[in-house]
């Protein structure tokens, strides 16, 4: 399994056409089939030939080091290339051109939602424009719907419990309005009380004036 250095090798490898001649500066190197039975045989169906009259393995029969991992290659001391024990050639034109496995439709799902995340537009957290607040999936826009009066729970009431609150409300607004009504600064408050009389307007009582001045006429008659 020694790559060789001199000779003219041509790769075995079908679609491959790397050939020593062509590769003056030895960056390729080329290998024999190995002893191995078993090994042998691995070869000769990853690099799709079969034994009879049209594919015969000699010793100039090789495969080149394109076909191999860089971990196979090994570099001896004196600069030959070889491979290591148990290598497989793995890489080949049909294995590397061919039309990749399409995703399961769980996997398509998931690639489709992240492409089409990918596209929608950016939008900013500051905005407060309408079409901020749209949700966009794909090319569809979702709008959120928004209560006018912002509810979030909507009771409905029955006539009979209508009616009630009605009346209630107006037992509230007639003591609100009797509250205010004694509150009321007039002269109703204080019209029959003398000593409120004096104390707002400092004029005594219009009876106790009149009789203040008929006292003081008789005393001046009787003095006359």
């Amino acid at each position: 399994m020694d790559a060789s250095i001199g000779g003219t090798y041509h790769c075995c490898v079908p679609k491959c056409t790397n050939d020593s001649r062509y590769d003056p500066e030895r960056k390729i190197s080329f290998h024999k089939f190995p002893k191995d039975a078993f090994v042998r045989k691995t070869w000769i169906i990853k690099i799709k030939r079969d034994l009879g009259a049209n594919f015969r393995i000699s010793d100039a029969t090789r495969v080149c080091s394109s076909h191999f991992l860089t971990t196979e290659i090994q570099k001896t001391l004196t600069g030959k290339r070889k491979l290591a024990q148990g290598a497989v050639p793995s890489l080949f034109a049909w294995s590397i051109s061919a039309t990749p496995k399409r995703p399961g439709p769980r996997r398509r799902l998931v690639e489709n939602f992240d492409d089409n995340i990918a596209k929608a537009p950016k939008l900013s957290c500051t905005s407060t424009s309408p079409d901020a607040e749209n949700q966009i999936l794909g090319e569809k826009i979702v709008t959120p719907f928004v209560s006018n009066d912002h509810d979030y729970v909507v009771e409905t009431l029955s006539t009979e419990e209508k009616l009630q609150a009605a009346l209630k409300e107006v037992e509230l607004l007639q003591t609100q309005v009797t509250t205010l009504s004694s509150n009321t600064f007039c002269l109703n408050r204080f019209s029959t009380d003398n000593t409120m009389i004096n104390f707002y307007t400092g004029f005594v009582n219009y009876e106790n004036t009149k009789e203040c001045l008929y006292c003081l006429t008789a005393h001046c008659n009787n003095n006359g």
